[in-house]
C-alpha cells in the first residue's frame, strides 16, 4: 500500500489505480490461492476504457493462449495468473509484459532458493503446494514501471 501512495507521485492516476489492483489481488492470491475472473475483469474495466484505443489485442492473445497451452500439459502456472497477465499484455503489450513476466519469475525462484536453503526439511515434508505468483506479478509490474518512467 505504501508503495501505491509513493508512486502516485511519479505516475499516472491510471497507473496509481493499477497498482491498487495487483496489491489487492496480491493479498487475494497470498490468502485464498486463488482470483476470480469476473471481479477481476471488472476492476480493470476502467483502465480498458481509458485506454481504448490504444490497447494490444494481439499481444493479450498470444499471451493468454500461450500460456493456457502451457496450462493444460503441466501445471506450473494457474489460470488467474494467465488471465492477469493477458489483461496486463493488452495494456502494456507483449514486449513490456513478458518483462514483468521475466521479473517475476527471476524473484519467486530467487525467494524460492532462499526458503530451501533456510529451511530445506519443511520444504521436502510440504512437498508441492501452490505458490502465490501474483505478488510477484505486482512486483515485476512495479519495477518495470519505475525503469521505464525513470
Amino acid at each position: 500500500m505504501l508503495a501505491c501512495c509513493l508512486a502516485s507521485q511519479y505516475f499516472t492516476p491510471q497507473i496509481g489505480y493499477l497498482l491498487l489492483i495487483l496489491y489487492l489481488l496480491s493479498l487475494v492470491d497470498i490468502f485464498h490461492t486463488a482470483l476470480y475472473p469476473v471481479p477481476m475483469v471488472l476492476a480493470f474495466m476502467p483502465l480498458f476504457i481509458d485506454y481504448w484505443p490504444t490497447n494490444h489485442w494481439l499481444s493479450a492473445l498470444l499471451i493468454g493462449s500461450t500460456l493456457s497451452v502451457i496450462n493444460y500439459f503441466s501445471d506450473g502456472i494457474g489460470t488467474g495468473d494467465i488471465e492477469l497477465l493477458a489483461i496486463l499484455g493488452l495494456w502494456f503489450g507483449l514486449e513490456v509484459t513478458l518483462s514483468m513476466l521475466l521479473i517475476a519469475c527471476l524473484l519467486c525462484l530467487i525467494k524460492y532458493l532462499i526458503d530451501s536453503l533456510h529451511h530445506p526439511v519443511v520444504l521436502a515434508l510440504v512437498g508441492r503446494r501452490p505458490i502465490p505468483f501474483v505478488p510477484y506479478i505486482s512486483y515485476g509490474v512495479l519495477i518495470v514501471l519505475f525503469i521505464v518512467n525513470t
